[in-house]
């Protein structure tokens, strides 16, 4: 999955009181007018993505465990 520069969209890593990041995004493309769509596996790979920018600022990552956060 890509995140095309055609979707507006921005991010911001909270660490005041805890570790957290939001995402927010406009899913219709400016370019072309169509919405934005994802599947399970879009979902997946944006995880991974946040994952790794919680990284490289050192944050906590909080797992899931079979639906849960642990």
């Amino acid at each position: 999955m890509t995140y095309s520069i055609k979707h507006y969209s921005i991010f911001k890593i909270n660490a005041k009181h805890n570790y957290n990041i939001h995402f927010v995004y406009n899913s219709i493309n400016f370019v072309t007018g169509k919405k934005w769509h994802e599947n399970k596996y879009d979902v997946i790979a944006r995880e991974r993505l946040f994952n790794e920018i919680l990284r490289d600022h050192q944050c906590i990552i909080i797992k899931k465990v079979a639906g849960k956060i642990s």
